[in-house]
């Protein structure tokens, strides 16, 4: 930004295991890293996180917006400005085009719907930044080697193991909560099958369904039943 402040954007479709965790490391990386050795504090700028996610990242909460600092846990007194967690959570913004209002619901509104806008509608038309992003959008052609790797970086190791570390977590923590030992085993397997599903649905229309089949290891019917019942849901 013009004052110098850092601000780190990520974009993320999945929702691995400790997600919260990695994006509060990285911010405090880049906050971190600023100084060479001997350099003042001074020199330090803030940093701000700011998370898009396209799934329900706190679910205690209805607010599709989300601004962490660090404060005093008795008055709220803001300890410095220097490290800001803000999320937006996609799924939760419900406003239609004709209730929005700020920038954000503008920017959130577009970033919800960019795939599925043939052109910017007005209120959006009116932000000279909106209407560039969209053009950018609309025009972008990705060569086979850029989509090779943005395929390669949507099924990063440590995403994928951390997806199904979590279902089985999961499933193992629904069992043991039936006390029951086919409890566990069920919960697992359901947490995991589910897991895959969700990496397939968020991959549909992307890459082909053989492609999205191998890599989640569902069988192509499966995966031919999910697209048939996401295009009905859109109907």
């Amino acid at each position: 930004l013009a004052d110098g402040t850092m601000v780190l954007i990520e974009m993320q479709v999945l929702n691995p295991l400790d997600f919260n965790k990695r994006v509060l490391y990285n911010v405090a990386k880049a906050y971190s890293l600023q100084l060479q050795r001997g350099q003042g504090y001074s020199r330090l700028r803030p940093v701000i996180g700011l998370t898009i996610t396209d799934f329900v990242l706190f679910p205690e909460r209805d607010r599709f917006l989300s601004h962490y600092q660090l404060l005093d846990r008795e008055d709220g007194l803001p300890y410095g400005d220097d490290i800001e967690l803000v999320f937006v959570e996609l799924p939760k913004f419900a406003k239609s085009l004709g209730d929005l209002e700020t920038l954000t619901d503008l920017w959130t509104f577009f970033l919800q719907q960019a795939g599925d806008l043939e052109e910017i509608p007005p209120p959006l038309d009116s932000s000279p930044n909106l209407d560039h992003a969209f053009h950018i959008a609309e025009t972008v052609n990705l060569s086979m080697e850029e989509f090779d790797l943005l395929e390669k970086q949507a099924f990063k190791v440590e995403d994928g193991r951390n997806v199904v570390r979590r279902a089985i977590l999961e499933g193992l923590q629904q069992g043991r909560e039936e006390g029951r030992e086919e409890g566990r085993e069920e919960g697992r397997e359901a947490g995991i099958q589910e897991s895959r599903r969700e990496i397939a649905r968020s991959l549909l229309g992307l890459l082909p369904a053989a492609v999205i089949a191998e890599r989640t290891g569902l069988t192509l019917a499966e995966v031919e039943t999910l697209a048939a019942a996401d295009a009905a849901a859109g109907t």
